[in-house]
């Protein structure tokens, strides 16, 4: 996992410090130079302006008169670091610049890195004015500005507040000087934090792209407000957005929200995380850290990324996180990217438990393009990890398709995989899909409700698979279904079918090996299995309440007469 300590090495330029000339008769001449901005990045290999402004600043009566000529700097010399003056609309410039000194005008400072610069030495630029021509004004002066910078290899910016507004755009907001542009990684932690959340306390007021956006507070809130009509895009680089402090801080809870209405998020590096997690690895008992990062206020929000992580222990154990989805959302997966490629609380690595539970809560309008999904994957709390659609929201929508278009297919869906865990304590991993609230169109090739452990991947496996999958409207068309599953822990699956239709094309097994548990409720709506349903070794259990349960395969049987269904309540309903 990116960390923020993995920005810890920002291109960074102090303040300036500026010298007036002074002659030595009683009628001093004066002028000074002032340096704007007075902070600035340099990355390797990239140029960055750097506007020079020289200004009389004689008092009324003593005003100095003549010429002004600039030069520059740039100590040590020979390492990679350079400044040179460029040319300017406003006043005719050369590499020996000319001013007249009754009047002020800016001049153009190029200062460049290129990639043999040395990271973590301090640069100093000099910018000397020296009077080389005046009348009745001797001796000449001389008047400097130093300034000085540490060299990243990828420079973080800071949220500071410390300027006239909390808009982005105003560059005394950031540490250093902003605003971050398409190379830089912004970062928000303590500083400018508020008391509450959902206040906002920073706004996007202009159309930005950056190379990454991680919230890693320790304490209170942040609220960032995309203006309406704008749009922040994060794609620079591989960090992508990130919720959590990537450092083991204890119990922490990491809260942030992004909002906006008519404001757009855009994630667009496709080597790129979306990870909302925070980590407490405990060897004993359960972490009670989580991040959360609520996007509901914002108008859409769309991740063209590698992963979608929530909760998800990729180098510290103990993972929780929650995801409240924008109104309109679009997730496409890098195809061929680690899977799970959409992963919500999955903690397998070895010790360290999530005592609070992992939630993606989905917008009005989703669409997600994956070829793999897990909810609930290794150890889990005991109300487990779940998706469901957000109650804020009227009539929302899911769809969910694979990597290659609109005719692919979700590869692996899992819900309460227990895979390779190992745990002393709560002996379950609990997953929830919960679509009761809205609208689902989904295509997936195999899926699975609740499986058992697997010793095979990590040895001692010993965790109870529970997996609970809900349907009310819409089309589920899956090719194989497997609830409940064994291994070499026992698996128990649940799915409520309430209404909308379960398509089944090739496989539904229920309870499947030794010790498992599958159960198909249908109270509403249609149940098809195209080769009808077996029951595979373990309690198989079939409520049909309500709807229609269909086996269209003239050779297609609820159970055999060798392994049947275990329970099969029918109160006269429609089979």
């Amino acid at each position: 996992m990116k960390t923020m300590l993995r920005h810890l090495q920002p291109l960074l330029i102090a303040g300036a410090v500026l010298a007036a000339s002074q002659f030595a008769s009683a009628a001093t001449k004066r002028f000074t130079i002032s340096v704007s901005p007075t902070t600035t990045n340099v990355l390797a290999g990239v140029a960055t302006n750097v506007a020079i402004t020289v200004t009389d600043t004689s008092p009324s009566g003593n005003t100095f008169s003549g010429v002004v000529t600039n030069g520059v700097i740039v100590s040590p010399v020979g390492l990679g670091v350079t400044a040179s003056y460029s040319s300017s609309s406003s006043v005719i410039i050369s590499n020996s610049p000319s001013v007249p000194a009754a009047g002020s005008a800016s001049l153009t400072l190029y200062v460049s890195a290129t990639a043999v610069a040395t990271s973590n030495i301090v640069y100093t630029i000099t910018v000397t004015g020296t009077n080389t021509s005046a009348t009745g004004n001797l001796p000449s002066g001389v008047a400097s500005a130093k300034y000085s910078f540490i060299l990243g290899n990828v420079p973080t910016m800071t949220w500071n507040p410390a300027g006239v507004d909390t808009n982005w755009s105003d560059g005394g907001n950031w540490s250093p000087n902003g605003p971050p542009g398409a190379l830089n990684d912004a970062t928000f932690v303590d500083l400018g934090a508020v008391g509450s959340a959902g206040t906002v306390d920073n706004v996007v007021d202009a159309n930005l792209s950056i190379g990454s956006l991680t919230f890693g507070q320790t304490n209170n809130f942040h609220t960032t407000l995309i203006a309406s009509g704008k749009t922040l895009t994060l794609g620079g680089d591989a960090v992508g957005l990130v919720v959590g402090t990537g450092t083991d801080n204890g119990g922490q809870l990491t809260t942030a929200a992004i909002t906006g209405a008519g404001g757009t998020l855009l994630v667009t590096n496709t080597s790129a995380n979306v990870l909302v997690s925070q980590n407490h690895s405990v060897t004993t008992g359960e972490s009670s850290a989580q991040a959360t990062l609520d996007l509901s206020g914002l108008d859409k929000f769309s991740a063209t990324v590698s992963r979608l992580l929530v909760g998800v222990d990729l180098t510290i154990k103990g993972a929780s996180g929650v995801l409240n989805l924008a109104k309109t959302n679009t997730i496409t997966a890098t195809a061929g990217s680690t899977a799970p490629q959409i992963d919500v609380g999955d903690n397998t690595l070895s010790q360290g438990s999530a005592g609070i539970p992992s939630v993606l809560l989905l917008g009005k309008t989703n669409g997600f393009f994956a070829d793999s999904i897990a909810v609930g994957r290794g150890k889990t709390d005991n109300t487990g990890s779940s998706m469901s659609f957000n109650s804020i929201f009227a009539s929302p929508t899911a769809y969910f398709r694979g990597t290659n278009g609109s005719a692919s297919r979700v590869s692996t869906w899992s819900i309460g995989d227990a895979y390779g865990s190992k745990v002393t304590s709560y002996l379950a991993s609990v997953g929830t899909c919960d679509f009761s609230l809205g609208t689902v169109d989904a295509l997936v090739n195999t899926m699975y409700v609740g499986k058992g452990a697997d010793a095979s991947i990590a040895n001692g496996a010993n965790i109870t698979g529970l997996g609970t999958l809900t349907l009310s409207a819409g089309t589920m068309d899956v090719n194989t279904l497997q609830v409940g599953v064994s291994v070499t822990v026992s698996g128990a699956g649940t799915v409520n079918v309430n209404g909308g239709t379960l398509l089944v094309n090739t496989s539904f097994l229920l309870a499947n090996g030794s010790g498992s548990s599958g159960t198909l409720n249908l109270s509403n709506g249609v149940v098809t299995a195209n080769n009808g349903i077996t029951a595979s070794g373990g309690t198989a259990t079939i409520n049909l309440a309500g709807g229609t349960l269909n086996a269209t395969n003239s050779t297609a049987t609820i159970g055999t007469a060798a392994i049947p269904v275990n329970t099969f309540r029918n109160p006269c309903k429609s089979i």
